[in-house]
């Protein structure tokens, strides 16, 4: 949400409303001539994402509203495209490194369906929509769940891609600790495998970040990240990139926002801010090799020396949780040193 980005966000929301077909299919890009439509449900997705994550940083309804009609097509027609609630319409882990095998646009796609039947049972219930219609996208979310696992959970075939488990962990896919502990271990196992690579697409690294930061492996991602060698964010830098690249292999456009999860990452994880419109949260997480850090965001300031953060929270803020070293406190606007 930096730079007033919600201006932008509305405006893009807009324009891919605009490509909707009468059937509800959408475009992935817009202005388009024709490209970009059946790009897969990973990609159209964004349409409902972006309103919801505006929604949730901010508790601005206005893209919820002015686009619900929009949104029960999409979903509508996404269900109709899909083979018992298997999605397999769409582009795999796009841009994955040359020479290895990307998650199948059919395990990505059946996650994102799942997540969009779950984001329309909860902007249902904040549009004061029939209980009945949150009930039933609900429904249609535990249906798509269960597929996805009876087909890429319950046999072999992409037991050794690391996307295919940072899925699994990202979109909620799986039923027990246990079974997210395996999933979790197996993925620095593939991790460490490569020499501490991430050998993932776009998707892939969307879910990395996230993942692995909750589950207390930072150590693992800043290896990742600063690994010299093909394929890795360092390799970028030390061969004179600048700007994020649309492929790992720096072929095609060298100012794309492909990759760019590792920016999420700095703010909600490395400096700990999260913003939501109940409460700001600030829970830097500890990683070795990470010294200093220095963030700052919609007037939340964040500096860690060590062991030693200060926080600044402006004035226009009167509730914040501080959590660092063990300790929390609720906290209003003022400098705060830990």
């Amino acid at each position: 949400m930096n730079f007033d980005m919600i201006k932008a966000y509305k405006k893009y929301v807009k324009d891919i409303a605009d490509t909707q077909r009468p059937n509800g299919c959408l475009s992935g890009i817009a202005p388009t001539s024709n490209w970009g439509y059946n790009v897969g449900v990973s990609w159209t997705a964004a349409f409902i994402i972006i309103p919801w994550n505006v929604y949730v940083h901010t508790g601005d309804k206005q893209m919820l509203e002015e686009n619900w009609d929009k949104f029960v097509k999409l979903v509508d027609y996404s269900e109709r495209m899909s083979d018992e609630y298997i999605m397999d319409l769409g582009y795999n882990d796009w841009c994955a490194p040359k020479g290895i095998k990307p998650c199948s646009a059919s395990v990505l796609n059946t996650a994102y369906l799942h997540r969009m039947f779950e984001l329309m049972s909860k902007i249902a219930r904040v549009l004061d929509k029939d209980c009945k219609l949150c009930d039933t996208y609900e429904k249609k979310a535990e249906y798509v769940k269960q597929a996805w696992r009876n087909k890429f959970w319950n046999n072999e075939e992409w037991k050794e891609n690391q996307t295919f488990f940072a899925c699994a962990l990202y979109h909620n896919l799986l039923d027990s600790e246990e079974e997210r502990k395996t999933a979790v271990d197996r993925l620095v196992e593939l991790i460490i495998e490569k020499d501490y690579h991430l050998e993932m697409g776009i998707f892939g690294i969307k879910y990395a970040f996230s993942v692995l930061s909750e589950y207390g492996l930072g150590d693992v991602l800043y290896k990742a990240v600063t690994n010299p060698t093909y394929p890795s964010y360092a390799y970028w830098i030390n061969s004179g990139m600048t700007t994020l690249c649309e492929d790992w292999e720096m072929s095609s456009s060298l100012n794309h926002h492909m990759y760019s999860e590792i920016d999420n990452w700095f703010y909600r994880y490395l400096a700990g801010i999260n913003v939501s419109k109940e409460e700001i949260t600030i829970k830097p997480i500890r990683v070795n090799g990470i010294d200093e850090v220095k963030a700052h965001h919609r007037g939340i300031c964040v500096e860690i020396k060590g062991d030693a953060l200060k926080v600044e929270i402006p004035e226009n803020i009167k509730r914040a949780v501080i959590k660092w070293n063990g300790r929390e406190e609720t906290v209003g606007a003022g400098i705060y040193f830990f």
